[in-house]
């Protein structure tokens, strides 16, 4: 019976257990590194905008601007005052 236990438990009867903590040690930094590596890439992707709102937005400001004036000298003065306010 010696024999056997010699041989599913070790020499010592307590290798088996060392082993078991480092396979699972093993396994936990795999998981680990997979998560890391899962984290890198979702922040490596870039959102990007191909609906172009901001330039869809500047055009209808400049065109509702062009329409609501009355002469070339009032469309100077409100897109000289639209530029002031979209830089503060």
């Amino acid at each position: 019976m010696c024999g056997v236990r010699h041989a599913r438990c070790g020499a010592d009867g307590g290798e088996g257990d060392d082993e078991e903590e480092e396979d699972e040690e093993e396994e936990e930094e795999d998981e680990e590194e997979r998560a890391a590596k899962a984290q890198q890439a979702a922040a490596q992707q870039a959102i990007e905008d191909a609906t172009q709102t901001n330039l869809v937005n500047l055009r209808r400001t400049i065109y509702l601007t062009i329409m609501s004036s009355m002469d070339f000298e009032e469309v100077g003065g409100a897109a000289l005052l639209a530029s002031l306010a979209a830089q503060t």
